[in-house]
């Protein structure tokens, strides 16, 4: 067992990468997208405004979202949170 602290990528293999975020309140991730990607966002703590083109959703503590990695998305810490993204290679 190994406890991760360190934030960006912190596994990856052929189909899957896994990337730990710490953001802090009022840091953005600008518009972005994982083209060929099946993208989940895991929150273990605080809060997340996701904007996305056709709309938004905050997420806190113990959310967890799945999208499609050809939508575009900015994200923007409420409050200091920790993150997982988790992109998955479609197939």
């Amino acid at each position: 067992m190994e406890k991760i602290e360190k934030t960006g990528v912190i596994a990856q293999n052929a189909g899957c990468k896994i990337v730990r975020k710490v953001l802090r309140k009022g840091q953005e991730m600008p518009r972005h997208d994982h083209p060929g990607e099946q993208v989940l966002i895991s929150m273990t703590s605080g809060t997340l405004l996701c904007n996305f083109d056709d709309g938004v959703a905050l997420l806190a503590e113990g959310d967890v979202v799945q999208f499609e990695g050809e939508r575009f998305v900015t994200l923007q810490a409420q409050e200091e949170n920790t993150t997982f993204l988790v992109m998955l290679l479609k197939r």
